[in-house]
């Protein structure tokens, strides 16, 4: 059973290698770095390469965690929606942050908006954090 971690590295690897390497990371930091370089606009694949990548490294004894790559797909969904509306980079931002702000809060499972009562890891009780 040892195979399964290296198999799912390898995988995730080649997923950085020839997909895009800014699956890399905790998710944060690069939809941060997408605000201040890049006008907001993260690429459509992230989307899709970041929560499959993420999933497959946790899935496959990876030591990773899911809020960031949770915060990093939404924040990436709302980025792709402001770029299919044609918005503003202000606008993009707002719905980066919206989407970022939404995945923080469906994984700490909380109606409110940015989870602010969550900054540990999620507790096993059932209302969430």
């Amino acid at each position: 059973m040892i195979l399964v971690p290296i198999a799912g590295a390898v995988v995730v690897g080649l997923m950085a290698r020839y997909g895009s390497a800014a699956i890399r990371g905790h998710g944060i930091p690069e939809a941060m770095e997408q605000v201040l370089l890049n006008k907001s606009r993260i690429p459509a694949r992230i989307t899709v390469l970041k929560p499959v990548s993420a999933a497959i490294s946790i899935g496959t004894g990876g030591p990773f965690g899911a809020e960031g790559p949770i915060i990093a797909t939404g924040g990436a969904l709302g980025s792709l929606l402001g770029q299919l509306l044609h918005t503003t980079a202000v606008e993009r931002k707002t719905l980066l942050a919206a989407g970022a702000a939404a995945g923080m809060t469906t994984w700490c499972r909380r109606k409110s908006g940015g989870c602010p009562w969550c900054p540990g890891p999620r507790r096993a009780s059932p209302s969430g954090c």
